[in-house]
């Protein structure tokens, strides 16, 4: 009781001196609070939107990630990767669990009279959905089979849902791509932004019926999962032979969009 009536004389005091005690106390319990909120958020961040773009993945391109103008002109020497050689990679590569390919444009999309530009068009493999650990709202992923048809069906973000159907159901009614009719099959969950760009301003078709209405000039880009995860992709890489391979670069990456 003693010590407890000198603690409170001492405060009534010097009032002042007791108010700034108070103060710095407070505002560094609020600087750690606010610390271990901003690195738990960036946490979860990384494991919701990093993470799960699977970083035992890498890309096989033509082109590779250029950061000067010699590197474009080395890499317009270099052949555009062909479906033969993508055939090629899938019976040679023994350390390579699973192989996609994949090429990407941007072009408006429109229903009736709602139109939407720079929608990320996506044309690939069945087997993008898991390379790329696409997750489905609603409906489904295009087969195998749709793809060696060309069938012209798609899986669409939430933002071209929004925009083209608002709030009818997209599953089985049909939108144009590039002036062309196409089928809604899917509905991808919906992504949010990653540094700033939007995830749901997009939609994925069958690499044959991108090619059959884009062209097939452009060089295709390869989606290679290793068989031993992380730790097995650069014997993975050194396993990957496509022609000569000398023209090819391969960059390892986290696909976060540009």
């Amino acid at each position: 009781m003693e010590t407890i009536r000198i603690a409170a004389t001492a405060l009534n005091t010097h009032k002042l001196r007791s108010f700034l005690t108070l103060l710095g106390v407070i505002i560094g319990v609020m600087t750690v609070i606010s610390v271990v909120s901003i690195i738990a958020g960036l946490n979860n961040f990384v494991s919701e939107k990093l993470f799960q773009l699977n970083p035992d993945v890498y890309v096989v391109t033509q082109f590779g990630i250029i950061t000067s103008r010699a590197e474009f002109l080395e890499a317009l020497k270099r052949k555009p990767i062909t479906e033969n050689d993508v055939e090629t990679v899938r019976q040679r590569c023994q350390l390579c669990a699973a192989i996609g390919a994949h090429l990407q444009t941007r072009g408006g999309v429109k229903r009736e009279s709602k139109r939407l530009a720079g929608v990320q068009i996506h044309g690939g493999t069945a087997n993008i959905v898991d390379i790329n650990n696409l997750d489905l709202e609603a409906g489904r992923f295009y087969t195998n089979t749709e793809d060696q048809h060309s069938a012209f069906v798609v899986v669409i973000g939430s933002d071209v849902r929004d925009e083209l159907f608002g709030k009818l159901d997209p599953i089985g009614r049909t939108m144009l791509v590039a002036n062309q009719p196409v089928r809604v099959i899917g509905l991808l969950r919906k992504q949010g932004t990653v540094l700033g760009q939007s995830q749901d301003n997009v939609l994925y078709m069958p690499l044959s019926s991108f090619r059959k209405r884009f062209g097939t000039r452009r060089s295709i880009d390869l989606f290679v999962r290793s068989t031993n995860g992380v730790p097995g992709m650069q014997k993975s890489m050194d396993d990957i032979f496509v022609g000569d391979v000398v023209y090819l670069r391969v960059e390892t990456e986290h696909r976060i969009p540009p």
